[in-house]
């Protein structure tokens, strides 16, 4: 997998959705995303917290290891979770390891949290070409 993002589409039965009329500046999401962040925190995968992204959507670092893994959720048809290992270019340069198997391992966590609770379905994981394409993805990262 390596650094390429992952993106995850669901939906869910669970925080926030759109409202009619809302603030255009405060994207839908966050008690969502803050319940993702925290079922990872539980799971052994800390996060600094949830932070807007834009007016689009949350986001927040998980960090395993040493390595950093951006998480980013928005609504559209439905939500859609984008996450991408955040590697310093030194890092990149000289460090051995990659943090994709950290990216990987978050990922899992997110996944065996949407599976795990019913108020997710269909959950569904791309690889970046497979997003843009419209490809069918998979039901595991």
């Amino acid at each position: 997998m390596g650094a390429l993002e992952r993106f995850l589409t669901f939906d869910a039965e669970l925080g926030d959705t759109p409202v009619e009329g809302a603030d255009a500046d405060i994207p839908p999401g966050r008690a969502l995303m803050e319940f993702i962040a925290q079922a990872l925190r539980t799971r052994g995968l800390p996060n600094a917290g949830v932070h807007q992204h834009d007016a689009y959507g949350w986001s927040f670092d998980a960090t395993l290891d040493g390595a950093a893994v951006w998480c980013m959720l928005q609504r559209s048809d439905n939500w859609l979770l984008i996450s991408r290992p955040q590697v310093p270019l030194l890092k990149r340069l000289f460090a051995k390891g990659d943090a994709g198997d950290a990216h990987q391992r978050v990922c899992t966590a997110i996944d065996s949290v949407l599976h795990g609770d019913p108020r997710f379905s269909n959950v569904r994981w791309f690889t970046e070409s497979e997003f843009h394409s419209h490809g069918p993805g998979q039901a595991h990262p």
